[in-house]
C-alpha cells in the first residue's frame, strides 16, 4: 500500500469520517484511498494504486470547504514534523501589467523572487499580449502571501501588479496567511505589517530596487486576492 500525508492549512478540525466521505464521492481514483486521521489537521491516505499516490503528491494542493490541504508523500521512516508542508505548488494569476511587457517572461522574473514557474497554462508561449497569464507554481504557503509588487516604467513610474490565487479562500486580510481570517488573527496590525514587510522585501534584488520599497502606498490586502474556484 501507497500513502500521502495532507496536513490542511486552516483553523477549522475536520473529522475523519468527512474527509473520507470527500474521497469517495469527489475524487477520481483508479483503486480505494482509506483515510486515517493522525492529529488535528493532519490524515493520511493509504492508496491502493502508486499512480493514485503519484497523482496526489503531484496535484501537491487541494481544497476542501474552502480550506487548503497540502500533500507530501509519506515518509515511513520519518515523524509528521520531518515532512515539510511550508510550500505546494499553486495556481496564480498576473494581473495589471501593462499590454506592451504583459508576456509570460516579465511575469515569470517577477514570480520567480518569491517561487519557481512550473508552466503557464493556455497559448501564452506565441507573440503579443495576453489577457490572462496564470501560471502552475511552486511557492511558500506558510508565511504572508505576496500580494503583488511595484514595477518600475519608463520615466522612473511605478505601476502595482497583483497576484491572484486560485483556491486560497480562508485567508486573512491582517497577517496575509492561510488559514484564518481577520477575526481569528493574532497579531496586532503593526506586527503583521512588520511580518508582511519583512517577507516582501526579499523580493527585492538589491538595495535600490524599486519593486517594493514604496511601503506608504501599499495596497492592503483585500477580497481580489482570494482565490478563483
Amino acid at each position: 500500500m501507497y500513502a500521502v500525508i495532507g496536513l490542511f492549512r486552516d483553523f477549522r478540525d475536520f473529522k475523519e469520517g468527512e474527509i473520507q466521505a470527500w474521497v469517495n464521492i469527489k475524487w477520481l481514483t483508479r483503486a480505494p484511498i482509506e483515510v486515517e486521521k493522525v492529529s488535528r489537521n493532519a490524515f493520511i491516505f493509504f492508496c491502493y494504486s502508486g499512480e493514485d499516490r503519484d497523482k496526489l503528491v503531484a496535484l501537491s494542493t487541494a481544497c476542501y470547504k474552502g480550506a487548503l490541504i497540502v500533500f507530501k508523500k509519506w515518509i515511513p521512516s520519518s515523524s509528521l514534523m520531518d515532512h515539510d508542508f511550508s510550500w505546494g505548488t499553486i495556481w496564480v494569476r498576473v494581473e495589471g501589467l501593462p499590454l506592451y511587457i504583459n508576456q509570460v517572461q516579465v511575469a515569470s522574473n517577477l514570480l520567480e523572487r518569491f517561487g519557481s514557474v512550473i508552466y503557464f497554462n493556455g497559448k501564452v508561449k506565441t507573440d503579443g499580449p495576453k489577457k490572462v497569464l496564470r501560471t502552475r507554481m511552486r511557492t511558500h504557503l506558510k508565511g504572508a502571501l505576496i500580494p503583488g509588487c511595484f514595477i518600475e516604467l519608463e520615466e522612473g513610474r511605478t505601476k502595482w501588479v497583483s497576484f491572484r490565487y486560485e483556491g486560497i479562500f480562508v485567508f486573512c486580510m491582517n497577517c496575509g496567511r492561510i488559514g484564518h481570517k481577520d477575526g481569528h488573527c493574532k497579531k496586532s496590525p503593526k506586527k503583521a505589517k512588520e511580518d508582511i514587510m519583512r517577507v516582501m522585501n526579499k523580493m527585492c534584488l538589491e538595495e535600490n530596487d524599486r519593486i517594493f520599497n514604496e511601503d506608504s502606498i501599499l495596497p492592503a490586502y483585500s477580497n481580489k486576492i482570494r482565490g478563483l474556484k
